[in-house]
């Protein structure tokens, strides 16, 4: 609701001018806008978990190629695997296994 359409509304009444007319349609200013405030408040909500679950993403995506650059296809293990594959697990019990 605008004020424009307000005006609108406002002068469509027989009175105008009346005080009853000016609270309803601010009760209805105050509705729309409390409305609004819930909507905004879930949408930022949502965009912060987005948000959040991308950084994850992006993490556990980084460590797991950083793992596979380390892992070479031979049987011999080395201490640069090995530490990439804990970097990994840990990674993976501190922000959980988000699928």
């Amino acid at each position: 609701m605008t004020s424009e359409r307000i005006r609108e509304i406002q002068e469509q009444t027989a009175y105008p001018e009346s005080r009853s007319v000016h609270q309803a349609l601010l009760q209805v200013w105050n509705e729309c806008e409390q409305e609004n405030n819930k909507q905004n408040s879930e949408l930022l909500q949502s965009n912060k978990e987005l948000l959040e679950a991308l950084e994850y993403w992006k993490k556990r995506c980084k460590l797991i190629e950083t793992c596979e650059n380390e892992s070479p296809c031979d049987p011999d293990i080395t201490s640069e695997q090995i530490e990439a594959w804990k970097n990994y697990h840990n990674f993976i019990k501190e922000f959980g296994n988000r699928n």
